[in-house]
């Protein structure tokens, strides 16, 4: 059914890189150098091991791009909701959806990715956010971007780049 918020849960876990981030290097996402890497644990650096459970809202009104997003996220042990719209997206949110990190498209019917992201950070401060567009940007995600709240990919993307904003988003959100 379009536009239902479906879940996808893989049993994988995520490592983070071993990258040192600070809230400057938080900016709008225009190239990525490098990969980040995934495995089933974590070293926490004092010889134990911690699983990471990262609960995603991937929000796109275009199905073969939100499956595309989906497919790469679950791939790299995280769960997976999804919402054909902004609308549905705020709906879920709204129902008591935890949500970890939300991923969305700017240019949707009815609701901008920028105004869901605003509704959403009401729900939740500090929600971290991935803004994914082939379009120019609107003043909202500007701002954000800007803050250091959240990071921009740009359309067309490969796996790697949507890894590394996906990855910086959690470090800066």
């Amino acid at each position: 059914m379009r536009g239902t918020p479906t879940d996808h849960v893989p049993r994988l876990s995520v490592r983070a890189p071993s990258v040192a981030w600070d809230r400057q290097a938080c900016q709008p996402l225009n190239a990525v150098r490098g990969i980040c890497a995934c495995s089933a644990s974590q070293n926490s650096g004092d010889g134990t091991s911690a699983s990471a459970t990262v609960r995603v809202l991937v929000v796109e009104d275009d199905e073969p791009v939100r499956s595309h997003i989906v497919r790469i996220v679950t791939a790299l042990g995280f769960r997976v909701r999804t919402a054909g719209s902004g609308m549905d997206a705020l709906q879920a949110l709204s129902a008591d959806l935890r949500c970890d990190l939300l991923v969305t498209d700017v240019v949707m019917p009815r609701m901008s990715g920028g105004q869901l992201a605003q509704a959403a950070r009401l729900l939740s401060p500090g929600l971290p956010v991935v803004f994914v567009t082939a379009h120019n940007v609107d003043p909202i995600v500007e701002q954000l971007c800007r803050d250091g709240r959240a990071v921009m990919l740009p359309k067309p993307f490969r796996r790697q780049m949507l890894v590394a904003a996906l990855m910086q988003a959690l470090r800066c959100g």
